[in-house]
């Protein structure tokens, strides 16, 4: 009768243990899912200039992926929306000019999500040069 009454109190030990382990595993296992801090979203480049002005390059950075443009049929530059992750860390754009006059000017805008981030504009006649950043990362 005692070995019954072991067996069955070392039993329900076992049982104990188990479930006690199996909660414990269960719970460590439901931390908080972390969250991506990074969002997609739309990119776009452009480049606007006054009558006259003739645009010599445009140097467009995403991140760390760099992409150069020589020719143009017009006094404006309009990249391709493109669609990128913040995690990219920061958009550059810098373009080079020739003015005409003194009232000549060129604007280099980088444009996310529709709404303009950034702006630089030069202005004058001879050489010009506009450069624009937006960082993701504040």
């Amino acid at each position: 009768m005692k070995k019954v009454y072991f067996l069955s109190n070392k039993l329900k030990f076992s049982f104990l243990a188990l479930i006690m382990l199996s909660t414990f595993a269960i719970l460590s296992s439901c931390k908080d899912e972390e969250t991506d801090p990074f969002e997609d979203v739309t990119i776009q480049f452009k480049v606007e200039s006054t009558a006259g002005v003739v645009l010599k390059a445009v140097v467009t950075q995403i991140g760390v992926d760099q992409a150069q443009e020589f020719t143009f049929t017009s006094n404006a530059y309009n990249s391709v929306p493109r669609i990128v992750s913040t995690s990219v860390g920061a958009l550059h754009l810098a373009v080079t000019a020739t003015g005409v006059d003194a009232d000549s000017k060129v604007t280099a805008k980088i444009i996310v999500n529709g709404q303009e981030k950034a702006i630089d504009l030069a202005q004058g006649g001879g050489s010009l040069t506009a450069k624009a950043q937006y960082n993701f990362i504040k």
